[in-house]
């Protein structure tokens, strides 16, 4: 219990840092267009080269209710933490189209994956992957997927990374 607890705290935490305008720049999008300013998951996968399995996770959050939906798991470890942040992104999507959310604005701390999540062609090893990405995708009315970047501000330092 303490990890889920500690998990809302530290997403809690980065949201109240987004609310400055002016200190966030959303730099990688694959929707065109501006970001969503409603309901937002935020995900992001865990990985050591010694240990067998992954970590996953994901945190939603409705301003308007104020409700979050939290989420939490480990599966067998993949190919890379590339591969794992995107096994993240997949479930986060499956999970909010059960709760029959379809415009949700999902952000990573990776921005190599919002990248990739542009590109599929380039990435075929994860192609199974990519299918089951644009399977979800599809079904959701607006899909914005974004790094948000901080910078600095009031002499203060943030970083996703």
């Amino acid at each position: 219990m303490d990890v889920m607890e500690s998990a809302i705290t530290e997403a809690r935490a980065w949201a109240a840092a987004q609310t400055v305008a002016a200190t966030v720049h959303f730099d990688i999008s694959t929707h065109p267009g501006p970001v969503l300013l409603g309901e937002w998951c935020q995900i992001d996968g865990a990985w050591k080269v010694m240990e067998s399995r992954v970590g996953l996770g994901w945190y939603n959050f409705d301003p308007e209710s104020g409700s979050t939906l939290v989420g939490s798991s480990t599966i067998r470890r993949g190919l890379s933490p590339l591969q794992t942040e995107l096994e993240a992104l997949v479930w986060a999507m499956q999970v909010m189209l059960a709760h029959n959310k379809q415009r949700m604005n999902f952000q990573t701390d990776c921005a190599q994956l919002v990248k990739m999540v542009s590109k599929l062609a380039e990435w075929s090893a994860f192609e199974i992957l990519f299918e089951e990405m644009e399977k979800c995708r599809r079904m959701f009315q607006a899909f914005p997927y974004t790094h948000p970047q901080i910078t600095k501000h009031e002499g203060r330092q943030a970083s996703t990374e």
